[in-house]
């Protein structure tokens, strides 16, 4: 076997990842898990309105119709084959180690700034209980550090208990939160008796905002490739691995888009309550006229936002082990746990990066809680476009190598192609923010700075797919 760069792991660490044990219903469980089902769809239109207005539930359309077509894609590959390594093994399916640099330098830092994005927003909801609760010092830089490292520890500890633990633990603190928020939603929404119909007459609304919506409401969905890094370990993966990839996307897709048709006038009817700084739940709890509610939805999107981190810390992990496996990142990260079949050390580094990212961007930047998982959050979006972009054309060269003709796959590769060039262009031409302006570049730099570290460093014929992994 190739000694993977910067060490193989030791003996003690030569295990592996269980196969074929995981039933369709404990991957759509992480998958939803993953997407934070309850979190996001309490919280849908308020992160898009600034941007797109009464054509919040458009934006959040489009870009959930792009992530469908997106989902058909990765899908095709998860059905030719079975791997780890998600987008990175797809990338080297298509286009060999250069396409597999590119790719895993992009997925390494997206799951890096997603890491720390899901921490932080965990670290937002908690420090907001906190201060209900009356301890004002919760937004203090040693509180938040601590809570950094506790939230952190406490997702890094169940996946590296492995795959079975974290899908109870999900599924425990992922669904407490959904009865409550569907509840606050649409109890403020009858009570006010509010009309939805008037957001399908988008008068005054331009297809940039409507874009700079969509690229915001990408941020709920970005990453749920990660599903796909599960193959080797899922019941009749090539079968069961697209569905959850399609079906967990157009499921998602329409809850969010119809959350924000219910939500919008609703929140726009207390535009000053938003401005001031209430949350969408909060707004919703004062409008049914039971304020105390939206404390006790608070409450329970803390455990829901820790179901999500838990779900990434295994998604990602697997992603990061492979890749190091394959010998493009130091081999120790390939450490496969003997009793837990978990990539432990991978897990730890996305734990220590998860817990220390977040606080430096307060201490360095003076950023806020907030702030700092806004930044992290809109620049692991950025991270993933190219993987995205590789892989639409990726599968179009399969495609065309095999001979093959799937219509389906085919338009889905060619529509997502153009929508993610359209949103990439965007992303440097119309900046929302300054943010906006600045990030972008953070994102092309360093992807191109890694990529080619990746590409002088990696060996010359790597290791099938993280074959230490499996």
């Amino acid at each position: 076997m190739t000694g993977a760069a910067g060490g193989a792991p030791s003996a003690a660490d030569q295990g592996h990842l269980e196969h074929n044990h995981l039933p369709l219903w404990k991957v759509a469980v992480l998958a939803l898990a993953y997407v934070q089902l309850g979190p996001v769809t309490a919280l849908a239109a308020s992160g898009v309105m600034p941007f797109s207005g009464a054509g919040t539930w458009l934006s959040v359309l489009l870009s959930a119709s792009t992530m469908v077509l997106v989902a058909v894609v990765v899908g095709a590959f998860a059905r030719r084959l079975v791997a780890t390594g998600s987008l990175v093994s797809y990338a080297d399916l298509a286009f060999g180690s250069r396409g597999r640099a590119l790719v895993a330098a992009s997925l390494t830092l997206g799951y890096v700034a997603l890491a720390a994005a899901m921490v932080g927003t965990v670290l937002v909801f908690s420090s907001s209980v906190l201060i209900d609760f009356g301890f004002s010092s919760a937004v203090d830089l040693p509180a938040q550090t601590a809570a950094a490292i506790i939230i952190s520890l406490l997702a890094a500890t169940c996946a590296w208990r492995g795959i079975d633990v974290s899908v109870r633990v999900v599924v425990v603190l992922g669904s407490v939160c959904i009865p409550f928020v569907l509840y606050t939603m649409l109890g403020s929404f009858a009570v006010t008796h509010a009309d939805w119909r008037p957001q399908l007459f988008i008068e005054g609304i331009s297809l940039t905002q409507i874009v700079q919506g969509a690229i915001a409401a990408t941020g709920y969905y970005v990453g749920f490739d990660g599903i796909a890094a599960l193959a080797a370990e899922t019941r009749d993966p090539k079968r069961n691995i697209p569905r959850v990839l399609i079906g967990t996307m157009v499921f998602f897709g329409l809850v969010t888009t119809l959350s924000c048709l219910v939500q919008y006038p609703v929140l726009a009817s207390h535009a000053a309550d938003l401005d001031a700084g209430s949350s969408s739940v909060a707004v919703f709890a004062q409008a049914m006229g039971i304020p105390r509610l939206a404390l006790v939805v608070d409450v329970l999107i803390v455990p829901a936002s820790l179901a999500g981190t838990v779900a990434l810390f295994n998604l990602g992990a697997r992603v990061v082990a492979t890749t190091a496996a394959d010998g493009l990142l130091p081999g120790w990260l390939s450490g496969i746990h003997p009793r837990f079949h978990s990539p432990h050390r991978a897990v730890a580094a996305l734990g220590v990066v998860g817990a220390g990212a977040p606080i430096a961007l307060q201490a360095l930047l003076h950023a806020s809680p907030l702030l700092s998982s806004v930044y992290l959050a809109n620049l692991a979006t950025y991270y993933w476009v190219i993987p995205y972009l590789v892989t639409c054309a990726g599968i179009l060269v399969v495609m065309q190598r095999e001979g093959r003709q799937e219509p389906v796959v085919a338009a889905a590769a060619s529509l997502s192609l153009g929508a993610i060039a359209y949103v990439a262009v965007e992303l440097f031409r119309s900046p929302a923010d300054a943010a906006s302006t600045v990030l972008p570049y953070v994102a092309l730099g360093s992807i191109a700075a890694v990529a080619a570290w990746l590409a002088v460093t990696q060996p010359a014929r790597p290791v099938a797919d993280g074959e230490r992994l499996l």
